[in-house]
């Protein structure tokens, strides 16, 4: 589904800074870091930092990446 370009330009220019923030960390962010910063960006009106990650990942900007699993140790 295309996203709506309104939409799209109203969420940008509020969270403008946050987008700023993730396109200049070269080391990626995990949940924990993305929620704190939603956080710190946030006023009291704002929706809860899950429905701002549900927009960043519904306007592609950011994507989910499954950890890679680690190797188990060889026992010898």
């Amino acid at each position: 589904m295309a996203a709506n370009p309104l939409g799209f330009f109203r969420f940008a220019t509020r969270y403008y800074p946050l987008l700023l923030d993730l396109f200049y960390r070269r080391e990626g962010f995990t949940e924990a870091d993305l929620r704190g910063l939603i956080t710190n960006l946030s006023t009291e009106s704002d929706p809860a930092p899950l429905n701002v990650i549900d927009q960043l990942l519904s306007y592609g900007i950011i994507e989910l990446i499954e950890p890679i699993p680690m190797p188990l140790p060889r026992l010898n």
